[in-house]
């Protein structure tokens, strides 16, 4: 279980940096959009921190994204939403 609890990190941390750089933002604009600090950002990408729900939720709304669009793997629904959101 544990394989898959680092797995799932590790995806988190790469679909959070992905969104982030489809939107063209930085971690530090991305952290003010969000009320979190920009080090923060950087460890949610890095996967060394997992954010909270309500950390999540912030992340969502500075992405303009669903919490799905984070969690779950779904590459081709991903970029429609993100270049339809443009």
């Amino acid at each position: 279980m544990i394989l898959f609890a680092d797995h799932f990190d590790c995806m988190v941390a790469a679909r959070l940096a992905a969104l982030r750089e489809m939107r063209g933002i930085t971690q530090a604009e991305l952290a003010k959009s969000c009320g979190l600090k920009p080090a923060a950002i950087g460890l949610f990408e890095q996967g060394r921190r997992r954010p909270c729900l309500r950390n999540l939720l912030k992340l969502c709304e500075g992405l303009r994204c669903t919490p799905n669009d984070i969690l779950l793997h779904n590459d081709k629904d991903l970029t429609r939403r993100a270049l339809d959101s443009e």
